[in-house]
């Protein structure tokens, strides 16, 4: 006789892993803080090189520059606001806190834009 035959009835519980249906991806305190991170240090370069660069610039550059910042504060609202509504990880403390820090983005957001002078119609072509 050969080996017995396997019991077919019982499923042996499968890894939680990516490729499972129903799973939601997990948003980790780590990620959200990259994401805002990333906002902080795009933006910082744009207002760094606006003021050295004030004089010198051609529309062009001026034009860069202005994308650079609102990608760089994009990124922070969107990580910020990804952060309170998104992540199962975070308490109500951290949500109430990104959430605060998602309307912060978007104060620095028009005040630099302000400063960088920058108008709805600087970015058209």
């Amino acid at each position: 006789m050969g080996a017995p035959q396997p019991y077919y009835g019982y499923q042996p519980p499968a890894q939680p892993g990516m490729g499972m249906p129903g799973m939601q991806m997990m948003l980790g305190k780590r990620m959200i803080f990259f994401v805002i991170g990333l906002g902080v240090l795009l933006a910082w370069i744009a207002l760094v090189a606006r003021t050295i660069t004030i004089p010198t610039l051609d529309l062009g550059a001026f034009k860069a520059i202005m994308i650079l910042f609102l990608l760089g504060c994009l990124f922070g609202f969107g990580g910020s606001l990804l952060g309170a509504l998104g992540s199962p990880k975070t308490d109500g403390h951290q949500n109430q806190g990104l959430l605060a820090l998602a309307g912060l983005w978007l104060v620095f957001m028009v005040l630099g834009f302000a400063f960088m002078g920058g108008g709805a119609a600087s970015l058209l072509p």
